[in-house]
């Protein structure tokens, strides 16, 4: 349901971005768009290419964690799932 009920798409731009800043890097909004329906080798790729000498691995490994559930930052929902929701109860 990961996009399709949740804007989970928010979520991995904002801490994508707030990642990129903590390493010194620019452009993070500018660039996440490039990313969007890449698989995390080809993400590793772009970041290489676009910030030589970044531990691309890392950084995807450090992006995967901040998203994880258990970290409390959680996607909110696409507008309007609550009332397509609401009936089935």
């Amino acid at each position: 349901m990961d996009g399709l009920l949740f804007d989970s798409e928010r979520l991995y731009r904002e801490i994508f971005c707030e990642l990129l800043e903590e390493a010194g890097r620019e452009q993070g909004k500018a660039r996440f768009p490039q990313l969007v329906g890449l698989g995390w080798k080809e993400t590793c790729h772009r970041l290489e290419n676009w910030y030589p000498g970044i531990d691309a691995a890392g950084f995807v490994a450090d992006w995967k964690r901040a998203v994880h559930p258990d970290r409390g930052r959680m996607p909110r929902c696409k507008t309007g799932v609550n009332a397509v929701l609401d009936p089935l109860d």
